[in-house]
């Protein structure tokens, strides 16, 4: 039910040689709870170089394969 969905998480979603990272329910961050990071792992290995705004199609791309996931296992709980 509703009090069993996932209000707080850091997920993460590797396609390729992208991954992105989503951070949500943190009210620190102060972005309205949520940050978004994504990082070429092809160029960038150590993951230091956030590439978000660089590319927003890719990086909203896989926001939403992540949110998808996230709400397919809140419908299983």
């Amino acid at each position: 039910g509703q009090e069993d969905r996932i209000t707080r998480g850091t997920v993460m979603l590797v396609r390729g040689r992208h991954k992105l990272i989503w951070y949500f329910g943190y009210p620190q961050l102060g972005t309205g709870g949520e940050m978004v990071e994504l990082y070429d792992l092809g160029a960038d290995p150590q993951e230091l170089r956030n590439t978000a705004s660089e590319d927003p199609i890719l990086s909203n791309e896989l926001l939403g394969a992540a949110k998808s996931k996230l709400a397919e296992m809140d419908r299983s709980v």
